[in-house]
């Protein structure tokens, strides 16, 4: 699993060049602001320090199968980069097609554990567990947010914002400039962004707080409840209303964890 994590690391670093670039041009409402993506250096710090107490041999090791699907989710994670980095419409659907299957891995992952559920080991289990809760609920919403590109890049009444363009790297220009310097392009293309309220957002709410209670692991809603608080948007009604959704996934996923025992 830690080899898959990796490889998903060197697979961004090798094929993230145009990922910036096409979530721009085609940013949906509902595309939560940059900062969101911080989430990934959460979880691969978490993921990073789970194997490691694992390999200490102080701590239980997650099933085979927990592991398994856990590795599907990165290595998938690694197959996405490159095709997203295609920016053509076919792989950008390709790309949310992966992003779909990683994300049920993960989700496979967490409900083989089944973390809150073991009485004795609950502590560790869910510690050792909460980076791949954390993928599982971030992979629904990038999914989510990687059709609803590739859907706008199919649509030929959709044309890409123009805006989101850079310019060619100049002569006099480092790479760490020029890299600073779409950054700043595309924050400034984000700020112009009407403040649209969007449906979307609380259907994912609605899905992921269904999945947290069924398996059950309320750290699958963090990353919904993360991204909606940042969306241009919020604090909308429709957007209150899917923290309100996430809200009940948590409390019924910790019903059945600590009180009903299922």
């Amino acid at each position: 699993m830690l080899n898959a994590a990796a490889l998903s690391l060197a697979s961004s670093a090798v094929w993230s060049r145009n990922i910036g670039e096409t979530s721009c041009k085609w940013r949906r409402p509902y595309s939560p602001d940059g900062r969101t993506f911080i989430v990934w250096t959460v979880i691969y710090t978490t993921t990073l320090a789970s194997c490691a107490a694992q390999l200490t041999g102080q701590v239980p090791v997650l099933g085979w199968w927990t592991n398994f699907f856990w590795a599907l989710a990165f290595a998938l994670c690694a197959v996405w980069t490159p095709l997203f980095d295609g920016e053509s419409p076919e792989a950008l659907r390709a790309a949310a097609s992966v992003l779909l299957a990683g994300a049920a891995a993960a989700v496979m992952g967490v409900a083989e554990e089944r973390a809150w559920m073991n009485k004795e080991l609950r502590l560790e289990l869910t510690l050792l567990t909460a980076p791949l809760g954390l993928l599982a609920g971030w992979l629904c919403v990038a999914a989510a947010l990687g059709w609803g590109i590739s859907n706008a890049a199919l649509d030929p009444l959709v044309g890409p914002l123009e805006e989101c363009r850079v310019p060619p790297r100049r002569k006099d220009e480092s790479q760490a400039q020029y890299r600073a310097r779409r950054r700043v392009l595309y924050r400034q293309a984000y700020a112009r962004m009407p403040a649209e309220v969007s449906i979307v957002p609380l259907g994912i709410a609605a899905a992921v707080a269904w999945l947290a209670a069924l398996v059950p692991d309320p750290l699958l809603v963090v990353p919904t409840a993360w991204a909606v608080v940042n969306l241009k948007a919020f604090p909308s009604c429709m957007y209150l209303a899917a923290l309100l959704v996430l809200s009940a996934g948590v409390a019924l996923s910790l019903l059945r964890a600590f009180v009903w025992d299922m």
